[in-house]
């Protein structure tokens, strides 16, 4: 069987879910935050090993858990947070083996941050995919702040893991950055006394401003946080003493504070603007995302499959961004819906073979609720909706589909349709472009046919075959992208999401603008006989269902009487998509 991961709401749904598994004949355990360390370690050696199938989990391995050679990942806990999905599904990310090789990323993040230090910034974060080394990066940084800062070096630098058992698995890669540097470990019976690099939980240092906390002076210690999107008061404590807290007067101007995170997704329950300035990388000079990542094999392609499971979770009460996990326990945790997440991982197993030896995709299976709210699946993390079916084959390939077909047909929304059969059923029947249907959050600030995509981003099509989007990034600000090819290059941002449209629309070309706004004064015209012409000699489709451009023509205007279609507009987009290769 594929190694599998199935993440769950709570202890009781790992221990029933695990137990359904291994009745049909599936080698599953439990494993959570109440298994004792060295239980959770055997476990996740047996998987590694693959001397058992599969873990089902609550929380524990959603970070910091690195086994490349999981193949499935089962969501059978639905959730609202693109935040904890991206993390849950980014482990199963990683290629087996590894690809070899110099990665420039890491390389360009380094650059970016010591770019940004001798511009002054002092607070900001880096975003790098899960899977891709943000440990790595951040092992590095001790000889790069030594290298860069503007004045006295700090000697010591606090790493600031989420929880305790992540610490020891940082201090491993930091020891083999840094041979020459004493790696000590602050949690429990742990101490790292006079370490030139702290390894400590939040956990340890955040809960009071104790002995443990105050031992470190603060003019010492340079700060980088992992897993930097779980701010809390903890994290506001230790900032706070260390001087390195954004905007509070006794802020050391020349401490830094770095935080590393491998979701773009905001969390609502707290803005990481209110610590950090500036998202550092990716950036202009070096676009970096999921994309790309798996465009240059670092990370693996996703086949992703929707299981419709008719549960209603409608009732489930809501906490900050994401479901009551007690009542949502409740919803889930029944025989007949663990069973349905068995037999499909039997059958995705039996689908997609063994992978023994190499791995080069990630399987990623949705089981999907009935719910009123809108729920992450695979598909939403790149833009399509939430009721997207990719049917078990190439997720990115997909996407990838759907943005060229977006590229021929500027403003129809094909995002929102149900799987890909669909949009080229779509297409099939279009006859015009119809009217685009801006958002009305957009309209009052553009007259352009943006369009809304699942993930809450917006895009625009351009006649060169390359879209802007716009985005709100974990700070709070809008960022502004142009995509060609599947890779996003940074632009500018703007404080508000009408700001960044008009921003945006800086990068439009003027004759681009013309034909794209929606309500110009020439597009409600009648069409020319000019326009009729040019469009019969350069659409096929139109020459096989009027053999005279004469009697096109004459449609073509009775048309536009009759109903106000096929405008001067409508036409003038026809002949352009007619006429791209």
């Amino acid at each position: 069987m594929l190694p599998a991961l199935f993440f769950c709401a709570d202890v009781a749904h790992s221990h029933s879910l695990a137990s359904v598994l291994r009745d049909h004949g599936a080698k599953v355990y439990p494993i959570s935050g109440k298994t004792p360390l060295d239980e959770r370690r055997r476990l996740i050696e047996l998987l590694r090993d693959r001397k058992i199938d599969g873990l089902a989990s609550c929380e524990v391995l959603s970070t910091g858990f690195d086994c490349p050679s999981a193949t499935v990942a089962c969501m059978a806990r639905p959730t609202m947070s693109g935040l904890w999905y991206r993390q849950a599904a980014g482990r199963i990310l990683r290629p087996s083996p590894a690809p070899q090789g110099p990665r420039e990323y890491q390389d360009q993040a380094l650059v970016s941050v010591a770019d940004a230090i001798k511009k002054g910034v002092r607070n900001m974060v880096v975003v790098m995919p899960t899977g891709c080394g943000k440990t790595v990066v951040a092992a590095k940084l001790p000889g790069l702040l030594r290298r860069w800062k503007t004045r006295q070096p700090r000697p010591r630098l606090l790493f600031l893991v989420h929880r305790d058992e992540l610490a020891l698995q940082a201090a491993n890669t930091f020891r083999w950055i840094n041979p020459d540097l004493k790696i000590g470990i602050e949690k429990a019976d742990s101490y790292a006394g006079d370490a030139d690099i702290v390894i400590a939980s939040v956990q340890t240092l955040g809960p009071d401003k104790g002995k443990r906390l105050t031992s470190f002076r603060p003019q010492d210690f340079d700060v980088v946080t992992d897993e930097v999107h779980w701010q809390s008061v903890h994290h506001r404590r230790i900032y706070e003493h260390m001087r390195v807290l954004k905007g509070h007067p006794e802020r050391d101007p020349e401490a830094v504070s770095i935080g590393l995170t491998a979701t773009p997704d905001r969390n609502s329950r707290l803005g990481l603007e209110e610590f950090f300035d500036e998202i550092v990388f990716p950036n202009l000079r070096f676009p970096f995302g999921i994309r790309e990542a798996i465009q240059q094999g670092w990370l693996c392609d996703i086949i992703a499959h929707r299981v419709e499971t008719k549960v209603d979770i409608s009732l489930v009460r809501t906490t900050r961004d994401d479901f009551n996990v007690t009542q949502l326990e409740n919803a889930v945790n029944t025989p007949t819906r663990n069973r349905i997440v068995a037999e499909k991982y039997l059958e995705v197993c039996e689908l997609h073979g063994s992978n023994v030896g190499r791995k080069e995709a990630a399987i990623v299976v949705d089981f999907v609720d009935v719910c009123r709210h809108s729920l992450i699946v695979a598909p939403t993390l790149f833009g399509l909706g939430g009721g997207y079916d990719a049917k078990g084959r190439s997720l990115t390939k997909q996407v990838e589909e759907v943005e060229a077909a977006e590229q021929e047909h500027r403003g129809i929304a094909l995002r929102q349709e149900p799987d890909i059969e669909h949009v080229r059923a779509t297409l099939k029947k279009i006859d015009i472009l119809a009217s685009p249907v801006i958002p009305p959050e957009i309209r009052s600030a553009s007259r352009l046919p943006w369009l809304q995509e699942g993930s809450g981003a917006y895009h625009l099509g351009l006649f060169d075959h390359s879209m802007l989007s716009v985005r709100q990034n974990l700070l709070g600000k809008w960022e502004v992208h142009r995509h060609h090819r599947g890779v996003a290059e940074f632009l500018c941002h703007g404080r508000s999401l009408q700001e960044a449209i008009a921003f945006a629309e800086k990068y439009v070309p003027p004759k681009d603008s013309r034909a794209l706004n929606a309500h110009a004064g020439w597009r409600t015209e009648p069409p020319s006989e000019a326009q009729a012409q040019r469009l019969w000699q350069v659409s096929h489709k139109v020459r096989r269902e009027f053999p005279k451009c004469g009697d096109f023509y004459v449609w073509l205007r009775q048309k536009h009487r009759d109903t106000g279609d096929f405008d001067k507009g409508k036409v003038s987009d026809l002949i352009t998509a007619a006429m791209r290769p």
